[in-house]
């Protein structure tokens, strides 16, 4: 955020992606192996497709040939949505330009919807994006909650996922920024039991909004 020169409200926005190193969860196998199987299927049909050539007229050609393009592409939009998509880290970088600020400009890092414990988001992969998150070199940072993945209260779940969730929130003790960590909690974290995801963001230094009042002081305009 920033001053305004003329020009209130203005934003740009700049996306970046990266690949994540999270290795593949259990409940994810299932949607591995039936990647692999169409992909196989997909391979054995298109080599029938070419084998039959020759003997096919123009119109079986080219009806068969779209059937397996429109196959194709639901496999693909299948794959990417179950397993690449959502192990992408995409930064979104939207500038803006306020009449109301009159500090200097600072920089917020938001983060929201970790959903720690779900198929796609362990506690390692939480330790990558409070790093990459670091790595912006933001002065506030935060977070709008649903740390917590899933819809279970945390007594129907397995100490195992319980401990990934709360270790998950624990690497926000990682993050950097001079004004500091702040929080408000989501539906998600109501679900799994508001007290430990509180007990656990506070361990991690981080003011979470309604349980805490909060206070800083911005950096000064430059003259």
């Amino acid at each position: 955020m920033r001053a305004a020169d003329g020009d209130a409200g203005r934003e740009s926005v700049m996306l970046e992606w990266r690949a994540d190193r999270m290795g593949v969860h259990p409940q994810l196998w299932p949607a591995v192996a039936g990647a692999a199987f169409g992909f196989v299927l997909l391979a054995l049909a298109f080599l029938r497709y070419v084998r039959r050539w020759p003997r096919r007229s123009r119109s079986e050609r080219t009806s068969r040939g779209l059937a397996w393009l429109v196959c194709a592409l639901g496999y693909g939009l299948n794959v990417y949505a179950w397993l690449i998509e959502p192990r992408m880290l995409v930064v979104k970088r939207v500038e803006v330009a306020s009449e109301r600020w009159r500090g200097a400009p600072i920089t917020i890092a938001v983060l929201s919807d970790t959903h720690v414990g779900s198929p796609h988001v362990d506690a390692r992969r939480m330790v990558d994006i409070v790093q990459r998150t670091n790595a912006l070199h933001p002065d506030l940072v935060v977070l709008l909650g649903d740390y917590a993945g899933s819809h279970e209260p945390a007594s129907e779940r397995q100490a195992a996922e319980r401990s990934e969730i709360l270790t998950g929130v624990a690497a926000f003790a990682r993050l950097q920024a001079p004004l500091g960590v702040v929080a408000v909690l989501g539906n998600h974290d109501s679900w799994y039991g508001l007290g430990p995801i509180v007990r656990a963001l506070e361990a991690a230094g981080v003011t979470c909004f309604g349980t805490n009042t909060w206070s800083r002081t911005a950096p000064a305009a430059s003259s």
